[in-house]
This record gives C-alpha cells, structure tokens and sequence, in this order.
C-alpha cells in the first residue's frame, strides 16, 4: 500500500511540474521561411566581408613580400679562413676571467 502511494505523490507532482511549464508555440512555415531568408542575407554579407578581408590581407602580404625581395640585405663578405687550426687558435683573443 505505501509503494502505490509514492507513485501518486510522484505521479501528482510531476503532473504539477509539467502544467506550470510554458508551452512552448510551434513556428508557421512563413515564420521559418522568414527566418530563413534573414539568415541567407547574413550570410551573403559576411562572405562579402570575408572576401574583402582576405584580398586585404593576400594585398598585405603581397606587399610585406615585394619589400623584403625588392631591398634585400647586403651580405657581409666572406672572412678569411685561416689555413690551419693552429692559426684558427691563434686568431681567437680570449678574455681572462678573474677567479
């Protein structure tokens, strides 16, 4: 007897908790289509932008690369080799550190 109790008080109380929820309306079909098309102009304005903004960049970088080729930096000439190791040693000043 005290299981088919529980089961009406919980039958009861979710019957309660479903009738204060609000229901929600269903969208007509000229609401959906509406909506539809909003979402189609939105995205025709941000593949614009976004094609805008990528010749930007491809122009920016294009550029940025035209600067770095047109005007290169002058290699340093090539030092001298030493002929032997002991001369590369010898070459080398080494600073003394004081202990």
């Amino acid at each position: 007897m005290n299981n088919h109790r529980k089961l009406l008080v919980v039958t009861i109380s979710a019957l309660a908790i479903a009738g204060c929820m609000p229901v929600a309306k269903a969208a007509t079909i000229d609401e959906v289509i509406a909506r539809l098309n909003t979402l189609e102009k939105e995205n025709a304005a941000l593949a614009k932008q976004n094609a805008t903004l990528s010749a930007r960049v491809n122009r920016l970088e294009s550029s940025k690369l035209t600067k770095t080729v047109s005007s290169p930096v002058p290699a340093a000439p090539p030092a001298a080799q030493p002929a032997t190791p002991q001369a590369a040693y010898a070459s080398v000043s080494y600073n003394k550190v004081p202990l």
